[in-house]
């Protein structure tokens, strides 16, 4: 007798002649049920991983945006950084008009530094000192920033009374 077979038997445990037990279904279902579930968090730790990446620099991130934007001259791009609740106040224009206020008080922006970051449930306060062309000593200034929507914004400047 020979070991080999030749008939349409379907693999290992099954005599000649016979087909191969059907699949599981319990298992097949618990496969696919766990390739689902890991499918959609691969898909959500992507979305928080790029969201975040964004958006990478958090509170003090956009409060130095909003500072490298002034400095470079770039208004408009600072003020698209501005929070919608400071918009309703101040809209564009004056926003332009207070920057070139501060620039002729102050001077332009040459460097700036984070001193402290203090966050609280989606509120930051990013104080820096700010060296400009016109003062010798830099001037210490606290952002509020709020992150909205997972975008930090500046929604308050305070040059703590400062001339």
């Amino acid at each position: 007798m020979s070991s080999t077979s030749t008939s349409s038997g379907t693999g290992y445990g099954t005599r000649p002649g016979e087909s191969a037990p059907p699949p599981n279904r319990q298992r097949t279902v618990a496969v696919i049920v766990i390739s689902v579930i890991l499918a959609v968090i691969l898909v959500i730790a992507g979305i928080v991983l790029v969201t975040r990446a964004s958006n990478s620099g958090g509170a003090s991130g956009a409060a130095s945006d909003f500072l490298a934007d002034l400095q470079s001259g770039n208004n408009t791009a600072a003020y698209s950084l501005v929070c919608d609740e400071t918009k309703v106040g101040m809209n564009e224009e004056q926003f332009q008009q207070g920057i070139a206020e501060l620039r002729t008080k102050y001077g332009d922006i040459q460097d700036f530094e984070v001193v402290s970051e203090d966050t609280v449930r989606g509120v930051s306060h990013v104080t820096y000192n700010i060296t400009t062309s016109k003062n010798a000593e830099p001037l210490t200034m606290t952002m509020t920033t709020q992150e909205t929507n997972a975008q930090w914004q500046v929604c308050d400047i305070d040059t703590g009374g400062q001339s």
